[in-house]
């Protein structure tokens, strides 16, 4: 079973009840830590930024919904020692900046080569309500680079198996 982390003021049961209900919105949470190990960038697929504690991270964030879409991470379930590698595409805005960086260019330094990317999902009643809780979806690293644009790139993701 997948850890639950709930936000400040909630429980797990909490959690439980609201997904039992079957009435929620969830928000897809995407954190990469860069190969420096200290900067994160953090964004979400939602269409609202997300102000939540991350999984595993006692600080409370923001997930910005206007700068970077992440597509194809998805959930898989295995069994076995198979490293689980996935496809993703970043779409950027074209001056969207990594420490100053162009995203691409950051991209073509090596700035996310061996970067560390998790997606978390994260449940609330309804938008703008407080979000209750999350679950942590997939982690992994990026390992290869196949294409990068003006505004959009591809990369391949390993599982942290």
């Amino acid at each position: 079973m997948r850890p639950v982390t709930s936000q400040p003021g909630y429980s797990e049961a909490d959690l439980e009840t609201l997904l039992a209900s079957g009435q929620f919105v969830f928000a897809d949470c995407f954190t990469i830590t860069l190969n420096n190990g200290i900067d994160k960038l953090r964004y979400t697929t939602a269409q609202h930024s997300v102000s939540v504690v991350p999984v595993g991270d006692p600080m409370r964030v923001t997930y910005r919904a206007d700068l970077v879409l992440i597509e194809g991470l998805r959930f898989s379930v295995g069994i076995g020692t198979e490293v689980d590698e996935q496809q993703i595409t970043l779409s950027y805005a074209e001056n969207h900046t990594v420490q100053g960086q162009s995203f691409a260019l950051a991209l073509r330094l090596g700035w996310f080569d061996g970067a560390v990317i998790t997606r978390d999902r994260f449940f609330a009643a309804s938008w703008g309500s407080p979000w209750v809780g999350g679950i942590p979806m997939f982690a992994g690293k990026i390992s290869t680079l196949d294409s990068v644009g003006r505004m959009r790139a591809t990369l391949k993701v390993r599982s942290a198996l």
